[in-house]
């Protein structure tokens, strides 16, 4: 324990930079330390896609199982179907007022009159 505690007290800060090495050296050294550094995260970024890839395979085939699944439960227990119930018809008349363009000398003129006009009305329980 002791070797541990003299070791910690004796032991001095590693320089960032080497004094010995050329300023040009010393720059050369850092761009190229930053360069491994962005191809080291690049090369994770990719070998991260594989996995990734790997899921994405295994959740299409499970999308395929889900819509087989579900086609064959609709045809054991019928496909589409179409409910519906007792409907009234009424069919009734009605005055409305209709505009017409007429070409009264040579003038485009708006006209209107009563229309008498049929329609059914639906009526739901």
């Amino acid at each position: 324990m002791q070797a541990w505690q003299t070791a910690a007290v004796n032991s001095q800060p590693v320089p960032v930079s080497n004094p010995g090495l050329p300023p040009i050296i010393q720059t050369a050294a850092r761009r190229l330390s930053v360069f491994f550094k962005v191809a080291g995260i690049c090369l994770l970024l990719l070998l991260l896609h594989i996995p990734l890839a790997l899921t994405d395979h295994v959740l299409r085939e499970r999308r395929g199982y889900q819509a087989q699944a579900t086609e064959e439960v609709a045809a054991l227990w019928g496909r589409q179907q179409l409910v519906t119930g007792p409907i009234l018809a009424v069919p009734y008349t009605c005055k409305i007022w209709v505009t017409r363009s007429q070409m009264v000398g040579g003038k485009a003129v708006q006209v209107g009159d009563w229309e008498m006009t049929t329609a059914t009305a639906y009526f739901l329980p």
